[in-house]
């Protein structure tokens, strides 16, 4: 059995940026652009809203402004950077995109309706918009 070899993605690209990202890349990001992650998807992934580039930029600043220490648990912005997602499976990969109905969704949320002003909002007349708008409102209402 080979050895296990272990290192830091990070320290690798900083070892080598121009070739491993680039040289427009690396002169813009000086590091990876994205938050990379590696997951086993053994079991469902949970349900995940990031904010755009600019709430991000706007979240990260707020923080480092209130003096927040990087390695706080109630830090929510680690770095000015969006979350953009890809899966590239390595093997056979069952991936959703959807939402339960309408209904079913109305029926979940009726006990909590108090709970944010968006799932009000969102039930007062269930659709795509409000919807989104519901999934997105944590991250703007705390950025």
């Amino acid at each position: 059995m080979p050895p296990e070899i272990s290192f830091h993605c990070g320290d690798v690209i900083e070892s080598n940026k121009s070739t491993l990202l680039g040289e427009a890349v690396a002169k813009r990001f000086g590091e990876l652009p994205f938050l990379f992650k590696v997951l086993c998807a053994a079991q469902p992934l949970s349900i995940q809203v990031h904010p755009n580039k600019r709430n991000s930029e706007i979240g990260f600043a707020k923080e480092n402004a209130a003096g927040i220490p990087m390695d706080a648990a109630e830090r929510n912005y680690k770095d000015p950077n969006h979350k953009p997602e890809l899966v590239f499976a390595l093997t056979p990969f069952l991936a959703m995109n959807a939402f339960r109905e309408f209904s079913e969704i109305v029926s979940l949320l009726q006990p909590v309706a108090g709970a944010h002003p968006a799932i009000a909002h969102f039930l007062q007349q269930p659709n795509a918009e409000r919807l989104s708008e519901l999934f997105a409102s944590p991250v703007e209402y705390a950025g």
